[in-house]
């Protein structure tokens, strides 16, 4: 377990984290902790719904532009309850993510 309350301060999301595991396109490789890493930093008190002040994107965003299914089905829970509405600086959310990067089963966990 990283100490990622070193990376977490005030209650809010280390974002860059997630974002570093979440920008990882091969799941099996160097990725394939990231559902252990988001557990963690929620964990240690992450908010979830923190956005990038440059992009806007969110965790939940995040995951579903890179098809990271599990990830999201985390920050989805209920005693988690990411907000999928959130948008990005051009108005785009998670589901259009999704689409727009092909990741049906994505698609559908956020309908």
């Amino acid at each position: 377990m990283k100490n990622w309350k070193a990376i977490v301060a005030g209650g809010v999301i280390a974002i860059a984290a997630i974002w570093a595991y979440a920008e990882i396109d091969e799941p099996d490789t160097a990725g394939e902790h990231i559902d252990e890493a988001v557990e963690e930093l929620l964990g240690v008190g992450a908010a979830i719904d923190c956005a990038s002040s440059v992009t806007g994107e969110t965790p939940i965003l995040a995951a579903a532009k890179h098809g990271h299914i599990d990830v999201a089905r985390i920050l989805l829970r209920e005693e988690h309850a990411a907000n999928v509405n959130n948008q990005d600086i051009c108005g785009g959310h998670a589901l259009s993510a999704a689409v727009q990067s092909g990741h049906n089963e994505l698609v559908e966990l956020l309908m």
